[in-house]
């Protein structure tokens, strides 16, 4: 089984693997004046660059209350936009538990973003994009909101103007926390693909101000969740129109293992699940959004987006690739690349 979170080593297992997660997931010194730099220099151009070095700013802290933001006004059926007027309102990270009737499953947990302004009565009839983020393996939905530090940039991005606010939901993609599920829906197994796609999906249109269509619906991840991410968005475009894979691979691992510990010993479905095979042939049936990204450092990511890439671009798809010099596989790129990612989900989701 091949485990492919950015903050741990192939080699190491069990013990050590833990240890290091715990490690990694620390935050950086929090610097105001670089973050804010970041995000003007982001409200003040295109959100998204092709290429480029690494944002100089130090990662955000973990938790995200009383930021000074924009109020938001928009009416029923409405993406909330930015207005001239301020008010102090705090974003909010929630623990939840999502069901997954479809996918035979009971609960597992995760993690649901409101941005600040949400609660505002002014705001009662507004209604977000959503974006779900897929984490790692090993790897919890946390990770987006520790490690990652999503709450804060979305903060800072919404604050600044540079973007319009979103909801953010991260379920859990794995039924164990050492479990590598590649979000299929294994032949003699947990249903992944479906949980995701469908359960995740419905439980937040029905809990939350959703705008509850494709064109307001995007799907990220990191790592072997960029791997998730891009399959499930690609297999599953009449869900989601905007595709982020953060240092993504272009297929599940390996296909001895693969086909055998989950799809059933059936190779028919590993090429079914495996962007760098299937793209060549695969037809959009709708226009899509991808944005990519590697670090210089990381060849063997590098080499599979770049691909990625020209197979996307090949059928005439938006797809943004960014290089980051001097960058391996490691959270540190992760946090480096939220900011874009974020920005790029949202200018691309559709407006009203």
């Amino acid at each position: 089984m091949r485990r492919r979170t950015p903050w741990i080593a192939p080699a190491l297992a069990g013990f050590a693997a833990v240890l290091l997660v715990a490690v990694a997931a620390r935050a950086l010194p929090w610097s105001p004046a670089r973050n804010r730099a970041v995000v003007m220099a982001l409200a003040r151009s295109a959100p998204v660059i092709a290429t480029g070095p690494p944002l100089s700013a130090r990662a955000a802290p973990t938790q995200s209350h009383g930021v000074a933001a924009q109020r938001t006004v928009a009416g029923a059926g409405q993406v909330a936009g930015t207005a001239s007027r301020r008010t102090v309102a705090s974003s909010r990270v929630l623990r939840v538990n999502i069901p997954g009737p479809g996918a035979g499953i009971s609960t597992l947990g995760g993690y649901v973003y409101l941005p600040a302004g949400y609660d505002d009565p002014v705001n009662a009839a507004a209604r977000y994009p959503v974006l779900y983020l897929l984490h790692g393996t090993p790897g919890w939905p946390s990770d987006w909101f520790q490690p990652a530090h999503a709450a804060a940039w979305m903060d800072q991005l919404v604050a600044s103007g540079a973007i319009r606010p979103m909801i953010l939901v991260a379920p859990t993609a794995n039924r164990q926390h050492l479990d590598d599920s590649e979000c299929l829906n294994a032949v003699r197994g947990p249903q992944m693909e479906t949980y995701l796609t469908s359960d995740v999906v419905a439980y937040a249109d029905a809990n939350y101000r959703t705008l509850p269509d494709r064109g307001h619906r995007a799907i990220g991840g990191i790592s072997s969740g960029g791997f998730c991410a891009l399959n499930l968005g690609l297999r599953h475009q009449d869900e989601f129109s905007v595709v982020l894979g953060l240092m993504p691979y272009g297929d599940p691992g390996s296909p001895a293992d693969v086909t055998h510990r989950l799809l059933g010993d059936r190779p028919v479905l590993y090429q079914q699940n495996t962007p760098s095979r299937y793209l060549p042939q695969f037809t959009f049936n709708y226009p899509m959004a991808f944005f990519l990204d590697a670090g210089s450092r990381d060849s063997v990511v590098l080499s599979g987006a770049e691909r990625l890439k020209m197979l996307i671009a090949s059928h005439r798809q938006t797809v943004t690739l960014r290089i980051v010099l001097h960058q391996s596989h490691s959270w540190r790129m992760a946090r480096r690349e939220v900011p874009y990612a974020l920005s790029f989900a949202a200018r691309e989701l559709a407006s009203p």
